[in-house]
């Protein structure tokens, strides 16, 4: 029985042939024009709106239904100052995270070496 050892050895020479295939078929320039239409492109809009309405206008006012008080500029405060809460909570959690996977990974890079 013959064993396939195309996966072992030295895996970043694997990568770097790889990659260098793929350099030759599409020019770097090429590919930063073609970022840049991608991002700029009228079809990008739409997507934009949405995440806006996503992650900013809904949860802004489902709150604001909720809030128990009487006025307009009371239950935008009482909204604003909720999802501020909210998400000021989760990015510091993301924060947090972000940082001890970083410091995770430095301490595994300097272990290796």
């Amino acid at each position: 029985m013959r064993h396939d050892n195309s996966f072992c050895g030295n895996p970043t020479s694997q990568l770097r042939q790889s990659t260098a295939a793929a350099d030759v078929s599409v020019p770097a320039s090429s590919r930063m024009q073609l970022d840049s239409l991608l991002l700029y492109s009228s079809s990008a809009l739409p997507l934009l709106f949405l995440q806006v309405l996503t992650w900013v206008a809904l949860p802004f006012f489902q709150v604001y239904s909720d809030a128990g008080d009487f006025t307009v500029g009371g239950k935008c405060l009482t909204s604003l100052k909720e999802n501020g809460l909210l998400y000021g909570l989760a990015g510091a959690a993301g924060g947090s995270v972000a940082v001890l996977a970083a410091a995770a990974g430095t301490t595994c890079h300097q272990q290796q070496q």
